[in-house]
């Protein structure tokens, strides 16, 4: 199970997505360039302006999404306005934000639907238009109206509808529109087309079978363009903000998982770290923590390094790049954190090129380093074959590492739930939640060890979020083996990448959550 991160992420970019976005779809989603690819087994070469090579995946150039047909206004009885009205111009009516709580309901339960307006001009006998439709026909499946509404300049107004979903709805994806006629419905004052996402399930979720001690996200970004040369700082690749941290820590969660890049941080084989790198991720540090987060700090480069003439190596294995060099860059990582008990050491995202044992010989000396220096922190441990629970005994991994035994540590491992475990599918593999870990969860218990699952992600999708509520309760009633799980992935740069947890709007006055993140707050 790979990960790797290919975006190309050009501000101007960016911000002409952003605008387009917006204008075609009011408050719809965002979408960005490109996203982080998860890539279970070789990728034919993609030629182009950032091809990679042979084995990565490609970078993917950003789609609009169709637009939806125009609909017809709701048959309401027209009402005379008690007062002349305004064009539509004048009036300039915003919809600052809306919600369906929760996101991801189930057949016969009640979600509340809220929705804000604000005009220019104090104006009455409007009409205020809430409706669900099917994301697929577009078709209305239930609306409420709200007559002879009066605004009040500059005024917020806020609508609220509590909507019990029937138990003939089909389960599907559904979405919210607000809008804002004159009386008569010939006057389109606003409508927000995509308002606010709903997933209907066909059958209640299954309770808890327990709770996991760490649970929280990838807060992706810092590793963005990796191979890029001359990447710059918050155009080819950003560190988690504050907003980005207190959303989180609002909901309860614990831990975020930090990815960086290795040789941006230091530029120079054993040699002190960059200055403005570090001082980037020293930020994220200092804060989290300092709002009780744990922060896992993980050098997302698969099992390589680069030489000071910056040629590609795989540590361990290639004679330009010895053992000794990743214990000389964990050295001074735990040198500066060594007196910081929220943080964690990751000590390598998703290593495959070496085997398991010549992995191992790579990954020991830089455990020693860590300690040597005093560190006490837990260290997360990951094999080879991009470390995949599922493949924990075939790849080598369960017979390289038993017996191993260190002061405070734990093995990371990955998993996903599309058919070749790479985190890009758009379906999930029915039972694969309930099962894919039973294997490294036995090996686990047996070597009186534990887990923590660096990333596992899903799609939205039915199936998927079900699969994804089974692999937590699968984890939750076996957490004397699991320590708990960073959900891949969350982030400023995420954009509509499929399995995002990232909020819609977030900084905004109301915050649209993904269905993803419901599943993962029932069992912090």
């Amino acid at each position: 199970m790979r990960i790797k991160l290919l975006r190309r992420h050009n501000r101007n970019i960016v911000s002409i997505s952003i605008l387009l976005s917006f204008l075609m779809f009011g408050f719809n989603n965002c979408s960005q360039v490109g996203f982080q690819s998860h890539i279970d087994r070789t990728v034919a070469t993609v030629t182009g302006t950032d091809a990679a090579s042979v084995g990565d995946p490609a970078v993917i150039a950003p789609t609009t999404p169709a637009v939806r047909p125009p609909v017809i206004p709701p048959s309401v009885t027209p009402t005379s306005p008690t007062s002349p009205l305004p064009t539509a111009a004048e009036l300039k009516v915003t919809t600052p934000g809306a919600l369906i709580t929760p996101t991801l309901a189930v057949s016969g339960s009640s979600i509340s639907i809220q929705a804000t307006l604000k005009t220019a001009l104090s104006v009455s006998g409007l009409s205020v238009d809430l409706e669900l439709r099917d994301s697929l026909t577009q078709n209305s499946v239930a609306k409420k109206v709200f007559s002879n509404q009066n605004f009040t300049k500059d005024i917020v107004a806020s609508y609220n509808w509590i909507f019990e979903i029937p138990s003939t709805l089909p389960v599907g994806n559904y979405y919210l529109t607000v809008a804002l006629f004159d009386s008569s419905f010939k006057t389109t004052y606003v409508w927000n087309n995509n308002a606010a996402p709903l997933l209907v399930m066909g059958a209640a979720l299954p309770a808890p079978k327990g709770r996991l001690s760490l649970i929280g996200v990838n807060l992706s970004g810092a590793e963005f363009n990796g191979s890029k040369v001359g990447a710059r700082l918050n155009f080819d690749y950003v560190y988690p903000n504050k907003t980005e941290i207190d959303n989180l820590v609002g909901k309860g969660m614990k831990i975020i998982r930090v990815p960086f890049d290795i040789t941006r941080m230091q530029p120079k084989l054993n040699s002190p770290f960059s200055a403005t790198e570090f001082a980037a991720l020293d930020a994220v540090v200092q804060y989290a923590s300092g709002q009780g987060m744990t922060v896992i700090l993980d050098p997302h480069n698969y099992g390589y390094m680069t030489t000071d003439d910056g040629i590609s190596a795989l540590i361990g294995v290639d004679p330009t790049m010895p053992a000794a060099n990743f214990a000389d860059f964990w050295k001074r990582m735990a040198t500066a954190y060594m007196k910081q008990p929220n943080v964690m050491f990751n000590l390598m995202n998703e290593p495959h090129k070496q085997t398991a044992i010549q992995w191992r010989d790579a990954a020991i000396p830089a455990i020693k380093a860590i300690r040597t220096v005093g560190a006490t922190q837990k260290i997360l441990i990951p094999g080879t074959s991009y470390t995949g629970a599922h493949s924990w005994s075939s790849s080598g991994n369960a017979a390289a590492w038993a017996g191993f035994t260190d002061l405070n540590f734990g093995y990371d491992v990955h998993q996903y739930l599309d058919s070749n475990n790479s985190g890009m599918g758009e379906s999930c593999v029915t039972n694969k939640g309930s099962q894919a870990l039973v294997a490294f969860t036995n090996w686990a218990r047996t070597n009186k060890v534990q887990g923590f699952l660096g990333e596992a992600g899903w799609p939205t999708n039915t199936n998927c979020l079900l699969e994804g509520e089974a692999l937590l309760n699968y984890m939750a009633s076996n957490n004397d083996v699991w320590l708990g799980l960073s959900y891949f992935a969350a982030g400023p740069w995420m954009g509509d990448f499929h399995y995002t947890v990232e909020p819609i709007f977030l900084g905004a006055n109301l915050v649209i959550e993904r269905p993803q993140m419901q599943t993962l707050l029932r069992y912090k």
